[in-house]
């Protein structure tokens, strides 16, 4: 279900590429095939950090136990410090990660040639530590004001 790549130049920077959908009848398997793929690159990394991107061009369906499976997969790569991105989204995808509000969670690219020009840059800039900057950062939330009570 779930094609495994390697991007040239980038040894920490894995591709995963499911096909077909990601729905109630395969979120389990897609999650334990990512997760399983994952452990085995960190562990053979000395437990580094890595960077996955999930390849959705062959994906035309997602459902909510899929998208699930998707925020389950970013939060245990999270802890240790790994990153996760999305590419290659299509339309209907991209508008179900946006109206379920979980857009801004993903660092969604439009092709792995997007993200490939933003390792190179962070490579080159010695300034920017950072893997991949998020193309699409969470908006900030200012904190309540105090209100005065009113006087009369």
């Amino acid at each position: 279900m779930v094609e495994k790549k390697n991007i040239k130049g980038f040894p920490r920077v894995k591709v995963i590429k499911p096909s077909g959908k990601i729905d109630r009848s395969n979120y389990q398997q897609f999650y334990l095939e990512a997760i399983a793929f994952v452990e085995e690159l960190t562990t053979n990394l000395n437990h580094l950090p890595i960077y996955l991107i999930i390849d959705l061009q062959d994906i035309k369906v997602i459902d909510g136990t899929g998208l699930g499976a998707l925020i389950k997969l970013l939060k245990e790569l999270r802890k240790d410090g790994s990153r996760l991105a999305l590419c290659s989204v299509s339309p209907n995808i991209e508008t179900m990660l946006k109206l379920t509000a979980t857009y801004n969670i993903f660092n969604v690219l439009a092709t792995k040639r997007d993200l490939l020009s933003k390792l190179k840059h962070s490579q080159s800039n010695p300034a920017n530590p950072a893997i991949v900057r998020r193309n699409n950062p969470p908006t900030m939330v200012k904190p309540p004001q105090q209100f005065q009570p009113l006087t009369s």
